[in-house]
């Protein structure tokens, strides 16, 4: 998917140059979305020295458009991804604590996915190699 032209204000005579810096703006504003979206600083920044290196080896318009639109996709999964990766650690997080909370109790597989507000209990296991039933994510 290309950039819609007529939202982009004219900065360049050459529609290379003009492709060019809208890239470069995209990656500064994706840049900042990712972060705010809770990628680490330096993992964003890391992609965005990525992205503008790929423009600076691009030698056609195509090539530059193209990457326009790489450029959105993958800070997109980026965010998705670290998004994903911290909302399985935040359940684990709870589980954990509820779990020291509550050692003294006996803790069930339905009391814990309850917990941590997971539907599915089949990601709660029970190990009991130690003298505490403990609960798990698997």
């Amino acid at each position: 998917m290309a950039l819609d032209e007529s939202l982009i204000g004219k900065v360049a005579e050459l529609p290379r140059k003009q492709w060019e810096y809208a890239v470069v703006s995209s990656v500064t504003l994706s840049t900042r979305a990712a972060i705010l979206g809770g990628v680490p600083p330096a993992t964003a920044y890391a992609l965005s020295d990525t992205m503008l290196q790929k423009l600076s080896k691009c030698t056609d318009l195509s090539g530059i458009i193209q990457l326009s639109g790489e450029v959105r996709l993958t800070f997109a999964s980026c965010v998705r991804d670290f998004r994903d990766q911290r909302c399985s650690y935040s359940i684990i997080e709870e589980a954990k604590t509820y779990m020291r909370t509550n050692l003294n109790k006996d803790i069930t597989k339905v009391a814990a996915a309850r917990i941590v507000s997971c539907d599915r209990r089949s990601y709660i296991s029970v190990n009991s190699q130690t003298s505490h039933s403990h609960t798990a994510l698997c």
